[in-house]
């Protein structure tokens, strides 16, 4: 696992505090935890025990895959993904004329962009799991099973890394403590790809735990004790301090209650699968 702290630039002042493992450092975070940090119930981590938790960790835990099926099956139409990456193309129509190709008596003079796969280009998701006290863990199964089923669609044509991470207020509430956890995708492991993604003891038991174990404390506040979440714009700025190897990233930020996540989760990986897929 790989640790450090450095200034924010985000939060003029303050610290950020990091840690980036695999999903074996997730498990042994789990199997070392003596239970869940104080004010977390049975109801908020989806009636699971640390002991399940960190069996589910290091085995898998296959209900949570059946609800990513379900999300699949309802978007499939959707599910042609092609990597956002463009090509210029010879065509009977286009914004460019190809000269060479008119003066040779060709059929295709035209030229125009288009968006082609590119299996080598690989994206990251990068899904911040910290939600709000105010969201349900049926809700939060519902999101994860989204994200899941986003990162399946988009595996299947072009490279994809997967990181659930978590963001916490760390010193008393005046820094941010992040967490990033690498999800195997080569090959996925579906049974606990999808237990990190939709479980609400992943991010409410473990991840709790794992601030613990940090030494940075839990006050249930977001990072630098600021009234909501982080943006999406301040978690790209940490996700490119944290993994610098990444250039084409999706962050989904930390959940709450207005957002389309938790309302419709459907609509919302629709969405995403439009923004980044399509043919032209």
């Amino acid at each position: 696992m790989r640790k450090f702290s450095a200034p924010s630039k985000s939060h003029a002042g303050r610290t950020d505090h990091f840690a980036v493992g695999t999903m074996r450092d997730f498990a042994e975070t789990a199997e070392r935890a003596s239970g869940f940090v104080p004010g977390v119930t049975p109801k908020m981590v989806g009636y699971m025990s640390m002991k399940e938790a960190a069996h589910a960790a290091r085995n898998g835990h296959l209900p949570s895959v059946e609800a990513s099926d379900a999300f699949l099956k309802e978007v499939e139409q959707f599910i042609r993904v092609p990597s956002a990456r463009h090509t210029i193309v010879d065509d009977v129509v286009g914004a460019v004329p190809n000269i060479p190709a008119y003066l040779a008596g060709q059929p295709l003079t035209m030229r125009r962009k288009q968006k082609m796969e590119n299996e080598g280009a690989p994206i990251a998701l990068v899904c911040n799991g910290s939600s709000s006290i105010g969201i349900s863990a049926n809700a939060l199964q519902k999101r994860g099973a989204a994200v899941m089923a986003l990162a399946r669609a988009l595996s299947s044509v072009r490279l994809v890394e997967l990181y659930l991470c978590g963001t916490h207020a760390a010193d008393n509430g005046r820094n941010c403590f992040v967490q990033f956890w690498q999800i195997e995708t080569a090959p996925m492991d579906l049974a606990r790809a999808a237990f990190m993604l939709t479980h609400p003891v992943v991010t409410r038991g473990i991840q709790f735990a794992r601030v613990y174990e940090e030494g940075y404390g839990f006050n249930g506040k977001w990072p630098y004790s600021n009234p909501a979440p982080l943006s999406t714009a301040n978690m790209e700025e940490k996700v490119r301090l944290a993994l610098p190897h990444i250039t084409d990233t999706i962050c989904i930020p930390a959940i709450t209650i207005q957002d389309q996540t938790a309302s419709d989760p459907i609509a919302w990986l629709k969405e995403k699968l439009l923004i980044f897929g399509g043919e032209s």
